[in-house]
């Protein structure tokens, strides 16, 4: 079904790009996010010039919290938003082959002392530009996520045992760098988001990518919980947890359910260890115990663990995980990911 549904979305490509979204339609886009809430994360983590600010990182912003601020304000249909954001993010992370810089540090001297990118950020920017032009009809976001998305395509994808896979940036992760390349991040695959650019770039086998990810998520299940180490080493076609890394089911590691249910995987067997129980990550894990090295308290985690019940079992999301309160900038923004995704997925949960 998931290939069946990227190869419309390539057909649906060579016929041209889709014609602006209006009216009714428009209006249902509107409420998948509700506007209050994404006022309320505005205020709390977006600046005055459109940079998202991390609060719990030392006051930093990346190319993957600009990614999910535009998918925010495109779902609260504020285009306004957008348009700051979008500035914010093009003209200071962007580089010359479309992709952006990974980090901005403000307190340092020079603030991008790392040009290297992030393909996550990279897609979830790509993600929120085609929104954007489904929303508002600007061809210019249509053909920038068109040329971010095949970048990605040709330079940050390559061929493996597993099937195809993602690096998770342009340099320090392939064969070349590293003895045990290459080196991917399960996170970094955003499933919902590759159809999506399936439609701005169908010349590419994005269903490959999808696939690849699936397996090494698969392949990739560690220690007593079967849970994947935030980074996984595929050297020989075998998938182990990366050599220089803590083997942890870490930070990234917590949105890849909400990831998987958004892009519509429905199989049990590979939700199953991210589900609410005994026997389901409360926190940071080190895989090869299963033991929880770092407890993770703030609601927005709790989501995750959420949208598996409610894709594996109709339960209804929790009302604690509604309301408008934000405390830290990434828990708060997976939080009102999950209430999209639900919105678009599973309505009935909600």
């Amino acid at each position: 079904m998931i290939r069946v549904l990227f190869t419309l979305a390539a057909v649906l490509c060579l016929l041209g790009p889709p014609a602006p979204v209006r009216g009714e339609a428009q209006q249902e886009r509107a409420v998948l996010l509700d506007p209050a809430l994404w006022r309320a994360w505005k205020t709390a983590f977006v600046a005055a010039d459109g940079r998202v600010i991390d609060n719990a990182n030392h006051g930093i912003s990346h190319s993957e919290g600009q990614g999910y601020g535009l998918l925010l304000a495109a779902f609260a249909n504020d285009k306004d938003g957008f348009t700051l954001l979008w500035t914010w993010t093009r003209t200071t992370l962007g580089r010359d082959d479309g992709l952006s810089t990974w980090r901005y540090d403000p307190t340092r001297q020079s603030p991008k002392d790392d040009p290297n990118n992030a393909s996550d950020g990279d897609i979830l920017i790509a993600w929120a530009l085609v929104e954007a032009f489904e929303r508002w009809g600007d061809p210019a976001h249509r053909d920038t996520a068109a040329r971010i998305a095949r970048t990605v395509a040709r330079r940050l994808t390559v061929e493996t045992a597993l099937g195809r896979v993602l690096m998770p940036a342009l340099v320090g992760f392939d064969r070349k760098a590293r003895p045990d390349g290459p080196v991917v991040n399960p996170s970094y695959w955003i499933y919902p988001a590759l159809p999506r650019l399936a439609s701005v770039a169908g010349e590419h086998d994005w269903s490959r990518l999808n696939d690849g990810g699936l397996a090494v998520l698969r392949a990739a299940r560690f220690g007593p919980r079967r849970l994947p180490s935030e980074w996984v080493s595929l050297a020989d076609g075998t998938a182990k947890p990366a050599r220089g890394f803590e083997a942890v089911y870490g930070y990234n590691a917590v949105r890849i359910p909400l990831y998987l249910v958004w892009g519509g995987v429905a199989d049990r067997e590979v939700l199953a260890p991210f589900l609410a129980g005994p026997n389901a990550p409360s926190g940071l894990v080190t895989v090869a115990t299963g033991q929880v090295a770092e407890p993770l308290l703030q609601p927005g985690y709790a989501a995750m663990s959420a949208v598996v019940a409610c894709a594996l079992e109709g339960t209804r999301l929790p009302a604690a995980l509604r309301g408008a309160t934000m405390d830290l900038y990434y828990p708060s923004t997976l939080r009102l990911l999950a209430l999209v995704a639900l919105a678009q997925k599973h309505p009935r949960c909600l």
